[in-house]
């Protein structure tokens, strides 16, 4: 500790100006010359004790993120943009901080350093005179000062801030990663030409006759990036080819028109190994435009989604900023967005379709390096087979029932505007049940029903008011009708083309746990299984429906882990697994089990897989906490096995910070707290279940994808969760026991069989099993 500002002052500092001058003073720490300096707000109560920046919980989380990246703590010179520390603990305010500012830059530039790293907002405005560090963290910026220095700014977030939301941990990883490529030269502040591409338009016959050949002389297997600019008809404008960083050709619709140059653009595509961005559907618009060669070489998308598995972080423009460097480079087609690329000047469309081909290419080789040998394993086994099965699922996509849709759609419509009526009869006058607040004063303050444990109109406690009053069972209806016409019926009337097919996007990258997820226009995954509104989906004309759905995966993944002796005899028994779980709880044979005592099992199986308390296992069984702790007691008196996989998952994930599955997928946690903590334990141990159930399922959809290609008369429709769909001309019998065999091939060690349960029929919502489907064939 420099003693306190009012005793001395650090070289530069203006503590006559500063209304901190009488707390303690701490100053920077590190050797005399530092290629990275690291800057954050001001020193917390640990660091005015020992005299030291960066000593508290937030400077420990920083060793361990530096340390993670590669960067030596003891090299770098650490230091505060205001060295005195405020009580109670607080931002500087901006008197402080200009202040102080003399003296920060004398520090800083008296170690040289090539990079600077501000932590948080306050060191970002003192450095680079930026704010919003969620704007600017990872940006590579010059210093805020009037004369050139030849160091970089790079902003992230504060290691405290990551205490306070764990999620933030990925960024400022990722931040003092882009760091020391600036320090190793790697990556470089952008300048004004840096973003750009040198582009060459072939827009004729004879250019394109030469690109051709120029492909030709690429080896075969070479990687090219590729992307498609379309029309808002989906129209193909230009294709973007890069195989050179800094280099891209677009081919446009013009040259694309002759059938000679399509058809020899194919041949030459097809022998290269073809990168993209969400490549899928780039793929999708080639094959619809007469070019059904390429298929997923790569993917930068993916391969972000494993360097990074956070939804909403893999977008192409933000991978570009953080990764390469490059500003925003799509602001001149913004106002086309809504009114179609096709209105977008050319010169201006094929700029931006070069950049989108030549940073997918430095990005794809920037991954190359960071990706481990296990990821390239998942990207080359699992996620890219799957990409290239699921494109021509979703070009497909499957046939609603047009004249149903439309007749459900006025049903519904009746329905939800009966049981609004309805509410407002028992309310005595008219209000909004989609107003939270409405629907909070009619319930309590007019209808005067009880609070249940919490003033809220959710589903839960709408179910702990029924009793009460009538008002409650028709809301919950209300409710429901309103969210299958709003969220099915309407939009599938909306989705479907005009065939009558709806095509869906199924995303690969869409959770952390490497489940498919499902979307635009309509999620498929969400479909309820109890509903009419699976009879909305029905088989093209001339085909049948077949579904190929997993037996109980979750409970199976569980078994596979713990290798439980009972878990796996009771599975590989068969049967009702639920009944053989009762069984061993309660100890009575399979005949006496009530269906009492085999809805426990159920929920109680799932509660543990999902790591549910007995509190809330007691709310969902409608039983006590102490009875809900039997049970579980009960159920791991059963599996013990089971038991001791749990808390050796959760010791683990405490230890190393990620969990990991045989098909070599890991979920990183990284920094774990006392505010995520639980919630890290619960998701260690549900995380690699879930993902093992869809990983079973995703390798037989390949499987199943493979041995397809090419045949129109059976053909993969949808896959939701653990099944799959698909229709076949052929003989249904047949294909479905096809599906099962598929489905139920043994997987991993063969320790645990994975069965499928397989149906037939002519739509979603109508399927038999095979004796079902055969008797009444027979009849």
């Amino acid at each position: 500790m420099l003693a306190r500002g009012k005793d001395i002052r650090p070289d530069g500092a203006q503590c006559d100006k500063c209304t901190l001058q009488d707390y303690p003073c701490v100053g920077g720490c590190g050797p005399a010359q530092a290629d990275i300096v690291i800057c954050g707000e001001a020193p917390g109560p640990t660091e005015a004790a020992r005299g030291v920046p960066f000593v508290g919980r937030a400077g420990k989380l920083l060793d361990t993120v530096l340390k993670e990246v590669g960067i030596d703590r003891d090299e770098c010179y650490l230091t505060n943009a205001c060295l005195c520390a405020p009580e109670p603990i607080r931002p500087p305010k901006p008197k402080e901080l200009k202040a102080c500012l003399p003296r920060l830059w004398r520090e800083v530039l008296a170690h040289r350093p090539k990079v600077v790293i501000a932590l948080g907002n306050t060191a970002l405005k003192a450095l680079a005179g930026k704010h919003g560090i969620s704007n600017w963290h990872g940006a590579l910026l010059s210093p805020d000062l009037p004369e050139a220095v030849d160091t970089t700014i790079v902003p992230a977030y504060h290691p405290a801030a990551v205490l306070r939301s764990p999620r933030l941990y990925q960024d400022l990883k990722t931040d003092l990663e882009k760091a020391l490529l600036v320090l190793q030269g790697k990556l470089e502040p952008p300048k004004e030409s840096s973003s750009d591409v040198k582009t060459v338009v072939i827009d004729n016959v004879e250019d394109a006759r030469e690109l051709i050949d120029r492909l030709w002389q690429l080896y075969h297997g070479q990687e090219v990036a590729l992307d498609v600019e379309t029309s808002s008809t989906g129209e193909l404008l230009c294709i973007g080819l890069s195989w050179k960083p800094g280099t891209a050709v677009v081919v446009t619709k013009n040259a694309l028109q002759n059938n000679y140059i399509r058809d020899k653009l194919d041949v030459a595509l097809g022998r290269l190994t073809i990168v993209g961005h969400n490549l899928k559907y780039d793929l999708q618009v080639l094959w619809r435009h007469g070019i059904p060669s390429p298929c997923t070489g790569a993917d930068t998308m993916l391969e972000h989604y494993l360097l990074n598995n956070l939804p909403g972080t893999h977008g192409l423009k933000q991978l570009a900023k953080d990764y390469l460097n490059m500003p925003e480079y799509d602001a001149e087609l913004k106002p086309y967005h809504k009114t179609g690329f096709e209105n977008c000047p050319p010169e201006t469309l094929y700029r931006y379709n070069a950049k989108d081909a030549s940073y997918t290419l430095q990005l794809h080789r920037l991954f190359q390096e960071r990706l481990s040998e296990n990821d390239h394993r998942v990207l080359e086994t699992l996620l890219y087979p799957a990409s290239d099965v699921l494109a021509r699922m979703e070009s497909l996509g499957v046939l609603v029932d047009i004249p149903l849709l439309r007749n459900m759609d006025i049903e519904y419509a009746t329905a939800v505007d009966d049981l609004l009526h309805q509410l407002h009869q028992h309310a005595g006058h008219e209000f909004n049940p989609n107003s939270h607040k409405q629907l909070l004063e009619v319930l309590y303050k007019e209808l005067e029903l009880p609070i249940p444990g919490r003033l809220s109109s959710d589903k839960d406690a709408l179910e702990e008011l029924k009793g009460y009053h009538p008002i409650v069972d028709v809301l919950l209806e209300y409710r429901t009708k309103k969210k299958l016409h709003s969220t099915y019926v309407k939009a599938l009337l909306e989705a479907a083309d005009i065939n009558g097919r709806v095509h869906t996007t199924f995303n690969l990258h869409g959770t952390v746990t490497g489940r498919l997820s499902s979307s635009n226009p309509v999620n498929l995954q969400n479909i309820p299984k109890d509903s009419d509104i699976r009879k909305i989906f029905i088989a093209t004309p001339g085909y049948t429906l077949v579904e190929g759905d997993l037996s109980q995966a979750e409970v199976r993944g569980l078994a596979y882990y713990s290798q439980d002796e009972n878990l796996i005899q009771a599975i590989r028994a068969g049967g009702d697994m639920h009944i053989r779980t009762a069984c061993l709880m309660f100890k009575v044979k399979p005949e006496e089990v009530t269906k009492e005592m085999r809805q426990k099992a159920k929920h109680l199986t799932f509660g543990v897989i999902y790591q549910m308390s007995a509190p809330s296992l007691a709310a969902e069984l409608g039983i006590s906490v102490s009875e809900a702790e039997d049970l579980i007691e009960e159920y791991f008196k059963a599996f013990p096995q089971a038991q001791e996989w749990i808390e050796e998952t959760k010791r683990k994930v405490l230890e190393v910070g990620k969990v990991s599955t045989p098909f070599g997928r890991t979920r990183n946690f990284g920094f774990i707290g006392n505010d995520n903590r639980n919630e890290v334990l619960r998701q260690a141990v549900n995380a690699p279940i879930q993902s093992l159930a869809s990983d079973v399922t995703l390798t037989a959809l390949i499987k199943a994808g493979r041995c397809l290609v090419g045949n129109p008369n059976t053909r993969l429709l949808l896959t939701v969760h653990d099944s799959i769909l698909l229709e076949t001309k052929e003989d249904p019998v047949e294909v479905a026991r096809w599906l099962q065999g598929i489905m139920s091939a043994p997987v991993l060690d063969g320790s645990v069989p994975f069965d499928a349960e397989v149906k037939i029929g002519p739509s979603w919502g109508e399927l038999k099993t095979i004796e079902e489907y055969l008797s009444a064939k027979a009849a």
